[in-house]
């Protein structure tokens, strides 16, 4: 009776702190190119150069990150579908994150000397 008394009280406190962890991510914004991640981590290519590749590679269903200017690199948690015209242009993306994967609720290109809102596709993750 003990021995499944603490069991259930351990699995209460395993979802609390599930619960606490979830509240406790707090809205960022990371600023970046946008990559696919398939070319990045297996070539390390970016930039304009490989624009047309990187698109394809999403168009594909490939998943879209960003690489900020410090190398580190966040996954975007959302279909790829929708970023292929986005494609290696420096990008402000706001949401949740969560060991490096970023839910989003914002999205803004850099274009000229100023950012400018762009639309998250439709379908997200």
């Amino acid at each position: 009776m003990k021995k499944g008394l603490i069991i259930a009280l351990a699995f209460v406190m395993a979802g609390l702190l599930g619960t606490v962890y979830t509240l406790c991510a707090q809205s960022q914004t990371i600023e970046g190119e946008l990559i696919d991640l398939r070319c990045y981590i297996s070539k390390g290519v970016v930039g304009e150069k490989h624009m047309k590749c990187a698109a394809a590679c999403v168009k594909g269903g490939d998943p879209v990150g960003i690489v900020d200017a410090k190398g580190m690199v966040y996954t975007i948690g959302a279909q790829s579908a929708g970023f292929e015209a986005l494609m290696a242009k420096m990008v402000r993306v706001t949401g949740t994150v969560k060991q490096n994967i970023i839910i989003p609720t914002k999205l803004e290109v850099k274009e000229g000397g100023g950012w400018k809102a762009a639309a998250l596709p439709k379908e997200m993750m």
